[in-house]
């Protein structure tokens, strides 16, 4: 079952290896570790992490504009293809 939960700092490294895994690096352009740091430290941005019973296996951005009540969904990235 997938879980969502905020994401914490020290996750951040894993996003980097789910963005830049060989098979993943034809669909999207990785960003590096300085980049989801400052990123993660912005308070209009929402890092979720996606689990896979204890397995973090994706995660979603998400901007947040509460003047204008809205959400944006930036980016999300699963490494797993198979949901068994």
């Amino acid at each position: 079952m997938l879980r969502l939960t905020p994401s914490e700092g020290v996750h951040l490294s894993r996003f980097v290896t789910i963005e830049s895994a060989a098979d993943n690096s034809q669909f999207i352009i990785s960003s590096p570790l300085s980049t989801h740091q400052s990123q993660f430290a912005d308070t209009n941005l929402r890092y979720l992490t996606i689990y896979l019973g204890i397995e973090i296996v994706g995660f979603i951005i998400l901007a947040v504009e509460s003047e204008l009540k809205s959400v944006e969904f930036r980016r999300m990235w699963l490494l797993k293809r198979d949901w068994e």
